[in-house]
């Protein structure tokens, strides 16, 4: 039974690793830059549950004061 056989050129590893390390690169600035859109949303996020709280904590006193 005859076996695949192929050469692997030196270029060919060396381009599929600038391709690896390029897509590694653009999804690392995605997760970790400070002005990246996940990175703002999260923050978006993180400060409207704090504010819904707040409010919560405003309606329980509200209502000790009342009871």
């Amino acid at each position: 039974m005859p076996q695949y056989q192929r050469k692997v050129e030196v270029e060919d590893l060396n381009r599929d690793f600038w391709v690896i390390g390029q897509v590694l690169a653009g999804i690392s600035i995605y997760l970790f830059d400070e002005d990246s859109p996940l990175n703002k949303m999260i923050k978006g996020l993180l400060k409207e549950i704090g504010e819904l709280w707040e409010n919560v904590a405003f309606l329980w006193a509200a209502l000790a004061l009342l009871g």
